[in-house]
């Protein structure tokens, strides 16, 4: 038997238990919210565009890693490189829920849907900005240490990295920005935030 018990979730002072008699005469209990809520300063135009320019730094991050995985560099052979860049594809995979999330989000929104949205895209993008960086950084020393006979191989490789970096740190920007002029709003009974 699966129970899922309300004082071991990360908010749960956000919910309370409400009790009600079904129409089969059962006496039943569900969480209600009853914490603040959240929307972006613009509405749901922010919204849009917040969604629009991550979902657009998304794709050309993956367009530039997984371009950069088909060229078959030297570096992309090398223990400090490959194994960094490669960890940047669980961040990635976050980013993209995150992008679900923040779609399916209201224009109202509870502080899981918060953190669940723009709060996951802003931290996966920090997260493959950072692994990419490191990336580049060993791709940059591999380069340097390979001899010039190999620069011409080890550039573009460098430069597809780079633009994975550049690309995430857009994104982390962007949405930083977003995510911090956020408004809090009161909670149903009229409450505000503290």
């Amino acid at each position: 038997m699966r129970r899922i018990i309300l004082k071991e979730r990360k908010y749960k002072e956000d919910y309370s238990l409400r009790s009600f008699v079904t129409a089969q005469g059962k006496e039943k209990r569900e969480p209600v919210y009853q914490g603040v809520y959240f929307r972006f300063a613009e509405g749901t135009a922010e919204k849009s565009r917040v969604f629009r320019f991550s979902f657009l730094c998304a794709a050309l991050f993956a367009a530039f890693y997984f371009l950069y995985l088909s060229l078959n560099t030297p570096s992309s052979r090398c223990m400090y490189v490959l194994p960094v860049a490669a960890c940047a594809l669980a961040p990635l995979a976050y980013w993209l829920m995150g992008l679900y999330a923040l779609y399916r989000a209201p224009e109202k929104m509870t502080r899981l849907q918060k953190e669940n949205g723009p709060g996951r895209i802003l931290r996966s993008a920090t997260g493959c900005m950072m692994l990419l960086g490191i990336g580049c950084i060993g791709d940059l020393i591999f380069t340097l240490s390979a001899g010039q006979q190999q620069w011409g191989q080890e550039l573009p490789g460098f430069a597809l990295l780079c633009c994975c970096a550049i690309a995430a740190m857009g994104c982390f920007w962007r949405i930083r920005e977003s995510y911090n002029r956020i408004i809090t709003l009161g909670n149903e009974k009229g409450d505000t935030a503290p």
